[in-house]
């Protein structure tokens, strides 16, 4: 937990109560010797857990709280950012913290993918993030071709 005068909160751990005991131990030069302790408490990260996601580009605007494994982050209980980083279609993503977000299938090329970028901090002010992988599919191209008129007592047609 300590590496030299450092105390490091990653391999501490979350320990909310009554925290993890500091204490800090000083000798001065006439070889007199004082210390104090702290109680120091470790917030958890949120826990995020985004799954990728592959949609037909038709689909329109993909609600983006469908790509989330529980739990998911309440809204109220913290600041949540969404980014797209791929280029030009860093405006497909729109929404507030409170309706939810989409992401516009119709402002990206079909037939690539997308990472998507959640990031949230919560009331105690820590943050943590998670990417996802949004896929627009293509479309098949379907063609019925042209039909005559027929009579209601032809064979079926295939």
């Amino acid at each position: 937990v300590l590496a030299g005068a450092l105390f490091k909160t990653l391999t501490a751990g979350p320990n909310t109560t009554p925290g993890h005991i500091l204490t800090y131990v000083y000798t001065d030069g006439n070889g007199c010797v004082n210390r104090d302790s702290i109680n120091l408490r470790v917030n958890p990260k949120p826990i995020l857990n985004l799954v990728d996601t592959a949609v037909c580009a038709d689909r329109g605007l993909v609600n983006l709280n469908s790509i989330f494994r529980a739990p998911t982050p309440a809204p109220g209980n913290g600041v949540p950012t969404w980014e797209n980083t791929a280029l030009p279609q860093r405006n497909a993503i729109a929404g507030n913290p409170f309706a939810g977000y989409t992401f516009n299938l119709s402002l990206v090329n079909p037939g690539n993918s997308y990472p998507i970028i959640y990031k949230f901090t919560d009331f105690r002010g820590c943050t943590n993030s998670d990417t996802a992988i949004i896929t627009s599919k293509l479309v098949p191209t379907v063609d019925a071709g042209f039909a005559s008129p027929v009579c209601e007592d032809v064979a079926p047609i295939n």
